[in-house]
Formats: structure tokens, sequence, C-alpha cells
């Protein structure tokens, strides 16, 4: 369970899309999820736009688009035997007004469609997916997303609410299964909002933290040594692609 969070504009989805192409890759079956209305990550690989179920954009790699409504829908017909009693009741105006209302309602059910893709199987029993990629909120938002298990543990000590929180927030914690990698930019607010947010993950939700990938850093020159070597190295024949790209 790969979370890859950050300030906004820093990018987030490309380093996202980059690890997902490199478990593909190496042969794991991959899934990135992003929470937004409209999907910005199968346009990185050509395709347009995005929906709630997984689309293949290359071999071992699929994206999805979490959005509230779907997943409230796939929650509740996991609850009720008929999806006529889901219209009746989900698709009533009062009903979806009072829903609106509710306070981490929306956040729950997107951080619960993700934990689903982390704990899928498939007709063997194994795991559907090797390596869940999470193209996480903003900064502030991502923070408070990844708060709601222990805020409604907090709340809620009993019955199928508490259970399913107390999952999520084992999985968040989990070394071994989860791991948070985060981006910035080499400039003062981003860099100040990465502290923040590193601390935040750290102290506050005791999040386990990977790497720190540092964005739009244009990589040095060779000197002209280097070059000269290079360019004699390249008169060779039968020069390996590596260095001749290089």
């Amino acid at each position: 369970f790969v979370i890859v969070v950050g300030k906004g504009g820093v990018g987030k989805s490309t380093i996202a899309s980059t690890l997902g192409c490199l478990a593909a890759k190496s042969g794991q079956r991959t899934v990135i999820a992003e929470f937004s209305d409209t999907a910005s990550i199968p346009r990185l690989f050509g395709h347009e736009g995005g929906g709630y179920a997984p689309r293949m954009l290359a071999k071992n790699l699929y994206a999805v688009c979490i959005r509230p409504e779907p997943a409230l829908q796939e929650y509740a017909l996991r609850k009720l035997p008929f999806e006529s009693i889901y219209r009746l009741v989900f698709e009533n105006n009062a009903v979806r007004r009072l829903l609106k209302a509710i306070p981490g309602l929306t956040e729950l059910l997107v951080l619960g469609k993700a934990f689903d893709l982390e704990r899928e199987r498939n007709v063997h029993g194994q795991p559907a997916w090797d390596t869940v990629i999470v193209d996480a909120p903003s900064t502030g938002h991502g923070v408070n997303l990844f708060r709601l298990p222990q805020v409604l543990l907090e709340l809620v000590h009993k019955g199928p609410l508490a259970d399913e929180a107390r999952s999520m927030r084992s999985l968040l914690q989990d070394n071994k299964r989860t791991i948070v990698h985060v981006v910035t930019i080499p400039e003062e607010l981003p860099t100040q909002e990465t502290l923040e947010l590193t601390e935040a993950m750290e102290e506050t939700l005791q999040m386990p933290l990977g790497t720190l990938f540092i964005n739009r850093v244009c990589p040095r020159r060779a000197d002209p040594v280097a070059n000269a070597s290079i360019d004699k190295l390249r008169s060779h024949s039968g020069i390996h692609p590596d260095l001749d790209r290089a």
C-alpha cells in the first residue's frame, strides 16, 4: 500500500505514475488510485478520462478514479439485498442532502475504497493487486483523510464502523504493508509544508515514511573532461546503449 503525498502542484501524480510503471515492469499487478472528480493519470498514458472501475493503462498497470457517489453505491449494495432498495433509499433527495451533511462521510467512503483495493482477493484467494499506489489529496486534506480512522475510533468504540476504522488504522500504521512517499519541490513554501507534513505523518498519524522525492531538479551537466571521455568511448564499436544515451 504505497501512498504518495505532498503539496498540490509538486508532481505527486507524476511520481505516483512513475512508481506504478516501475512496479508493473517488475511484474507486479499494480493499480494507481487517485481521489478526484477528474481522472488525470490515464491522460499521462494517452487515455482519455477514467472511471471508478480499474482501467488498464499498460501491461500489469491499472488506474482507478475514486469518487464519493460510486463509493457510496458500492458500499450500500454490499449491505443491501437488492439494487431497487438502494435506489429507493439512497437516490432520495432528502437522504442525499442528509448524507452530504454528515462530517467525514465523503472521506470515509473514498478511503474505504482504497482500503478495499488492498484487501481485494481473486477467485483463488490471492491478493488481486500486488501493489496499490494512492495518489493522495494535497497536504492538509491528505493529513485529515488519513487521520479519519483514529477520529472515528475516538467517537465510536464498538460495532461495524469501529471495526472498519480499526482495520484501516492498522493498515496505515503497518510498516510491513504500507509506505508513505513525500513529494516536494525546492521552493520555500512547499519545503515548509513538507516539514509539517512529515512531522504529522510520523508523530500524529504514526505512518511509516519512505522516500522524499524533490521534484523539478535538473541533473547537473557533465563537465568538458567527462564529455571528452564519453565521446572517445562512443567512437568505439559495440558501446553499451546506456552509455550512448548518456
